[in-house]
């Protein structure tokens, strides 16, 4: 039977054309406007739309499977389909949640965690909405088993969180970061000079590039730790490490006594990293250390028959050894040079040593004497 049927007895009005296939609609007939809602009976395709005749200009169209599709029908410039989630709250507070879009699986037959809501995006207020205030952040969840939780945040100062609700920067990550690419890259530029730098990796090879355009004037490039400068490279190449460890010492001895090893008098003229006191050197952290001398020896006796000078460290002595009485035939003055790389661990220790025998106790170190030492690696 066509037209419209009121059933009690299931309470429901029905709307029957008689026909096995029709459209079929309510129409709303406006001042200005006519509105309908309607069966395209041809699509299975429930719409609601403008006008009085089925498909003409919809606006929201509901499939048999459930898909949705929201239309604004002006056809000017700048008439983008809007869709606003309003709350009903009167008193905004801290972590509110406005609206909130969730993804759900209900009818998964295994149950327990496949039936949790497996995501969202939800609007959640920053602090007590104001007259001057409604500060807003956007939270983005998934779940992996369990109910869908924050994995990523916007703030309302516009700061993305990746594993954090709380950025403090513009991009703040909590977790490591892969970049991929065939080039990839990071660019930095300078908003004041006009400056760019970049780090990126290509054909293997990890570099860093400052000042790419050389916008400014004697750019460098600086490593700091606890905010302290420990590596400068300047425009030119030349790098400076102003606290890798480093000493230079001078000495000055008198009447070295014979068949005896005798350390070293050091007297200071500098000491980078404080490592260098009562004529010894001790290691701050595990290295290789460069360790030299040139000790200008004064009055040698041509009688000495031995003479070691030694770079003395905790495992191991580096000795070079010379025989004054087939060297020279009178007393003499003589320079003694040497350097050893040595292999320290933190704590290891070094002094530089002279061993003295046969003739007489009468040579000494002149005070232009020097000796050094550097951790190179």
């Amino acid at each position: 039977m066509a037209g419209i049927e009121f059933d009690g007895v299931n309470n429901k009005i029905e709307l029957n054309t008689g026909a096995a296939a029709a459209d079929q609609h309510i129409l709303f007939n406006g001042n200005a406007q006519d509105f309908y809602i309607a069966l395209d009976d041809s699509a299975d395709d429930l719409i609601v739309g403008l006008g009085s005749t089925i498909g003409t200009t919809p606006i929201i169209s509901l499939t048999e499977a459930g898909a949705v599709t929201l239309k604004n029908v002006g056809t000017g410039d700048d008439n983008p389909m809007v869709l606003t989630l309003q709350t009903s709250e009167i008193d905004m507070a801290a972590d509110d949640v406005i609206g909130k879009i969730a993804f759900q699986a209900p009818d998964e037959g295994t149950g327990t965690d496949a039936v949790l809501v497996a995501a969202a995006i939800q609007a959640r207020s920053e602090g007590d909405f104001s007259s001057s205030s409604n500060a807003t952040e956007l939270q983005f969840m998934t779940g992996a088993s369990e109910a869908a939780t924050t994995k990523m945040t916007l703030s309302s100062a516009g700061k993305l969180g990746i594993g954090t609700d709380a950025p403090s920067e513009a991009l703040h990550v909590v977790g490591d970061v892969q970049i991929t690419d065939a080039h990839p890259m990071i660019w930095f530029s300078d908003s004041d000079d006009g400056s760019d730098s970049r780090i990126y990796h290509s054909a293997g090879n990890f570099l860093i590039d400052v000042d790419v355009n050389e916008d400014v004037a004697d750019s460098f490039f600086r490593i700091s730790v606890d905010d302290t400068e420990v590596m400068k490279i300047d425009s030119t190449g030349a790098v400076t490490m102003p606290l890798q460890p480093a000493f230079g010492a001078t000495s000055a001895m008198t009447d070295i006594p014979l068949t005896t090893l005798t350390t070293i008098t050091l007297t200071e003229r500098f000491d980078t990293n404080a490592d260098l006191a009562s004529n010894t050197f001790t290691a701050p952290v595990a290295g290789k250390y460069y360790l030299g001398y040139h000790f200008y020896l004064t009055s040698l006796d041509a009688d000495h028959t031995v003479l070691d000078v030694k770079i003395i460290t905790s495992n191991k002595t580096h000795s070079t050894t010379y025989k004054p009485d087939l060297i020279f035939s009178g007393d003499a003055n003589f320079g003694v040079t040497g350097s050893q790389i040595c292999d320290m661990d933190a704590s290891d220790t070094a002094t530089f040593g002279i061993y003295i025998a046969g003739g007489a106790a009468q040579t000494d170190i002149h005070g232009d004497s020097t000796a050094s030492g550097m951790l190179i690696g």
